[in-house]
């Protein structure tokens, strides 16, 4: 616990609290932004004006959004689970994983999981297709998704159409559209509220500018944002820096696979890669996928009509764990990205389990369950010592610098840089002392630096150059933040 209360804010969540800052002062104009989706920024802001720091807030979000989780997740266990044994597993299991993800990132991303859940538990009511209030309920839940985070605007869109399509297939079901069209129409009218402020802030229709940024991000020739690699001035006054609004530092890096054949093998690539991210974020080591594999085979076995069934019972799950990942494919896949689709396999997981269980073919699940254990539990072991040791190392690292951090108290309000080694320590200036940010010191722009009047670089390196004086130094566990005054 005490490491998570200690740990470093990185540059999403800077950026969240900038904006929720300028909401709560009234900068409205500066404050709506295409890029980071504002549910998370208004919870923030209105818990600002009541007195609680943004920082607390972000730390009662992830603990409330966990909850959230935990609840609507309870839920469906209690519906689906009944073999104890597996039913108190599968709850360690989700205290583990959502207890490790609310000490993690700082980000919209756990209270997105949360509603996200709830938009599953509604589409699996029973009532959904008999009560209108259900299907409202459901475009409700997928509103507020969106607002959280604007990836779910097209996953929503997704999700809902698939479903139609499926109903309107069989003749039997097509009633039923009627339902998701209700829970379709409550969705696009709640993103309205939010679609028509930035389509008029952005001065064209657009529902996030997200997207086309991230994908500029990811350049074949030009990646990665320009304030990674020089020096990039912040979008207006109140801002921290150039990521508070960084989509127009990228307006010259658009580009289409279908451009040329190197830029179309880089999206191949780029793919690929998310492939790759997404598995070994769901199951690294092929255990559960082993053994998920082992049971399916098992109630196939056992019979075509008990297989169906089970896959039928999970059929919205299914959807979500491979269509939630599968808007990030084209660029890149992180695990707080995909946290419900993780949290889904697993429910499935537990419940094929049962399933097979249920078969009365204990012996195999023994034995497989056996030998995914001797292969595949002591790698699994040996990664999680490794990463407890990494999590000490930071957490030393964490209370040094805010037990030491007042020793740079002459920054305050003051126009920083920073080499690469220091990105992340200029990203807690910004929120603990209020400095600027101007973006990544590559030792070439000494007119540039001059022209926005930056003062001071924070570099773990020794700048020997005339016009750099250092005037004060931060010792860390295993190394030294040095201060350099800009003398031009």
């Amino acid at each position: 616990m005490q490491l998570y209360f200690q740990k470093f804010l990185n540059i999403d969540t800077l950026a969240y609290i900038n904006i929720a800052e300028l909401y709560a002062d009234g900068n409205f104009i500066h404050a709506i932004n295409g890029c980071w989706s504002p549910l998370y920024s208004w919870i923030i802001a209105v818990l600002l004006k009541i007195g609680i720091p943004a920082l607390t807030t972000c730390y009662i979000l992830n603990f409330a959004a966990a909850a959230v989780c935990f609840y609507f997740l309870n839920r469906m266990a209690k519906k689906f689970l009944f073999n104890h044994f597996l039913y108190v597993l599968f709850h360690l299991y989700l205290v583990f994983f959502l207890l490790f993800h609310s000490l993690s990132a700082l980000t919209p991303d756990l209270l997105s999981t949360a509603l996200g859940l709830w938009l599953v538990n509604t589409l699996m009511s029973e009532r959904f297709f008999f009560e209108k209030k259900i299907s409202i309920e459901a475009g409700i839940a997928a509103g507020l998704m969106y607002l959280a985070k604007a990836y779910n605007f097209l996953f929503c869109i997704a999700l809902f159409s698939l479903l139609i399509f499926f109903k309107l297939a069989n003749k039997k079901t097509r009633s039923q559209c009627k339902q998701l069209l209700y829970s379709l129409i409550v969705f696009l009218g709640l993103s309205l509220l939010w679609i028509i402020p930035i389509s008029i802030h952005e001065r064209r229709v657009t529902f996030s500018t997200a997207g086309v940024y991230v994908h500029k991000y990811v350049h074949p020739l030009q990646p990665y944002h320009p304030s990674s690699s020089r020096i990039v001035p912040p979008p207006f006054e109140g801002a921290y820096s150039s990521w508070t609004d960084p989509v127009k530092n990228l307006d010259g890096y658009g580009w289409s696979p279908f451009e040329n054949k190197t830029y179309f093998l880089h999206q191949l690539d780029l793919i690929r890669v998310s492939l790759d991210s997404w598995y070994n974020i769901v199951d690294p080591y092929w255990l559960r996928s082993l053994l998920l594999v082992s049971c399916l085979v098992i109630l196939f076995l056992k019979g075509k009509e008990k297989f169906k069934t089970v896959l039928g019972e999970m059929k919205i799950p299914l959807i979500v764990i491979f269509l939630y990942p599968s808007g990030y494919l084209p660029i890149f896949v992180l695990e707080r990205y995909i946290l419900i689709s993780t949290i889904l396999f697993h429910f499935f997981l537990f419940y094929v389990l049962q399933e097979a269980v249920n078969a009365k073919q204990i012996k195999y699940l023994f034995g497989m369950c056996a030998i995914v254990s001797l292969f595949f539990l002591p790698p699994l072991a040996r990664a999680g010592k490794s990463l407890l040791i990494q999590r000490m190392k930071d957490y030393e690292g964490y209370r040094a610098f805010h037990k030491n951090i007042y020793q740079l108290d002459f920054l305050k309000g003051k126009r920083i840089v920073a080499d690469n080694t220091c990105h992340l320590i200029s990203v807690q200036l910004c929120y603990r002392l209020k400095t600027t940010f101007y973006g990544i010191w590559n030792g070439k722009e000494v007119e540039k630096a001059k022209a926005y009047n930056v003062e001071y670089l924070l570099s773990k390196n020794q700048w020997r150059e005339k016009y750099l004086q250092k005037v004060s130094s931060l010792g860390l566990t295993t190394d030294t933040v040095y201060v350099y005054r800009f003398n031009y």
